[in-house]
């Protein structure tokens, strides 16, 4: 809440890591910011992802508005 930049920065970070452990944090941690700046990745994984990042995708996209998860 407070550096709302800074936080974006580090779960776009994450989201793109080779690291699993690390882009499932970041997928965690993307559903608690519902910005603009997520959508294209979030409809990346909502197309390719696994399950629990399809669902974590849904759940930002929702709270964005998309309707292709209505």
């Amino acid at each position: 809440a407070v550096d709302r930049a800074g936080a974006l920065e580090r779960v776009l970070s994450g989201l793109r890591s080779s690291d699993a452990e690390r882009r499932a944090k970041a997928l965690e941690f993307s559903r608690h910011m519902a910005t603009a700046d997520l959508w294209p990745t979030m409809r990346a994984y909502l197309q390719s992802g696994d399950s629990q990042s399809r669902f974590a995708a849904e759940c930002v996209l929702g709270q964005l508005g998309d309707p292709s998860v209505e």
